[in-house]
């Protein structure tokens, strides 16, 4: 702040009378002259409200009554009122490392306190006492037990030895896999798939390890007239090892 204007200020504010005494008079006081300090801030609230709304460093403006004038706060301020009220201190370059080594029985040349240590400092506990004499009275009666050992400690004695790769067995064989089923093997065939007499008489008289087919074809107008597998619970290997039955069956 310019020196003129601080002792402008000094000039012609009010001294040793309060302010108090000026608030219904249109002046705050006398300067070193005589002459009256006019009152130029204005208190009204009507006043407060239009200007917060028309200018828009309202906020940060603070009036001072004492000398009657407007100080409008700059971010430097701002930030010290912010870590003023957040208990820090005023500057962010105040170095706080450098502090009184209380802990440091060399660098401590002063008491801490004035007052004489109490004497139940220097005197055993009462509270201490009762306590250890409720534990001794409860480890006589057996409700408070010791831990009980710790168990014996189990390692394996061949774990650092190396472990031998065990050899991989071969891959299974798959099952042979049966034939799908054929057109003659349909419980309603074409009608070229059908024998005559003539054809089933001969299928009839040959060996079952050379007939081209395991079964007699036969036709059914419906799925639920077919007749049940008469060998249902006869178990096979393959296709030659069992006779198929005569013509086709219904496989639950």
């Amino acid at each position: 702040m310019d020196l003129t204007l601080l002792w402008q200020d000094r000039q012609r504010s009010p001294r040793v009378v309060s302010l108090a005494e000026y608030k219904d008079e249109d002046h705050v006081g006398y300067d070193i002259a005589g002459e009256k300090v006019m009152r130029t801030l204005s208190t009204g609230e009507i006043d407060a409200l239009l200007e917060s709304k028309d200018n828009p460093d309202a906020w940060r403006t603070v009036k001072d009554h004492k000398n009657q004038r407007e100080v409008v706060l700059t971010d430097t301020d701002l930030e010290i009122i912010r870590r003023i009220r957040s208990r820090m201190y005023p500057s962010a370059a105040t170095d706080t490392t450098e502090m009184v080594e209380f802990d440091n029985p060399e660098a401590r040349i002063h008491p801490e306190r004035k007052a004489h240590p109490p004497k139940a400092r220097f005197l055993p506990s009462k509270w201490e006492r009762m306590k250890v004499k409720r534990l001794v009275a409860l480890l006589r009666e057996g409700k408070i037990r010791p831990p009980p050992p710790p168990a014996p400690e189990v390692f394996d004695l061949w774990a650092d030895e190396p472990e031998t790769r065990r050899r991989r067995a071969p891959p299974p064989l798959p099952a042979p896999k049966m034939a799908l089923p054929g057109h003659a093997e349909s419980y309603n065939p074409p009608p070229e798939y059908l024998f005559t007499e003539e054809e089933k008489k001969e299928w009839e008289e040959t060996f079952e390890e050379e007939r081209a087919i395991t079964h007699l074809p036969q036709k059914y107008d419906a799925l639920r007239r077919v007749p049940g597998y008469k060998d249902f619970i006869v178990e096979r290997e393959s296709a030659a090892e069992a006779p198929e039955p005569e013509g086709p069956a219904v496989r639950l």
